[in-house]
């Protein structure tokens, strides 16, 4: 196992544009999860994403809330306002995994990965018009519509 970690958002994008293979971790709780019973976990590289304080943001502009790539469910559950505004929100939060989980895992990772348990898609869904990304090859960075979806369980957009 390689465990790459970059120090700003130019460089992982890098990482990831040099190794087509290497694969972007948050939180990695559904990595842990599969771990014992997928060996050809064991000898990628993995980019680990978690030390990027800009994904970190969970903000609020007049009349959206934006969660970063790296929010936590543990961000979403201690944050007043999502409280008030997006109750089922913090809800969903509350229902995924123990303490432990909700601390690490991603709201990202939880969607992009395909997770056949896939706890925070349904609740972003249904209030996402979009969710932001960024691109392996081209350094690109954007959104897609929330309508785009994992093909199949365990698959993903990378």
């Amino acid at each position: 196992m390689k465990v790459l970690m970059p120090a700003n958002l130019p460089e992982a994008l890098g990482l990831l544009a040099s190794d087509g293979a290497a694969i972007p971790i948050a939180g990695g709780t559904d990595l842990l999860v599969h771990w014992p019973i997928r060996g050809e976990a064991h000898d990628r590289t993995y980019v680990d994403l978690s030390r990027l304080d800009p994904l970190k943001a969970l903000g609020w502009t007049a009349d959206e809330l934006m969660l970063g790539g790296l929010t936590t469910y543990w961000d979403v559950i201690r944050d007043g306002r999502a409280r008030e505004e997006f109750p089922l929100l913090v809800h969903a939060a509350r229902q995924v995994g123990a303490i432990q989980i909700q601390a690490r895992g991603t709201w990202a990772g939880n969607i992009v990965n395909g997770s056949p348990a896939a706890d925070g898609w349904p609740t972003t869904r249904w209030w996402c018009s979009s969710h932001g990304v960024a691109g392996r090859k081209s350094r690109w960075t954007g959104s897609i519509p929330a309508t785009k979806r994992c093909s199949a369980v365990r698959t993903s957009w990378w």
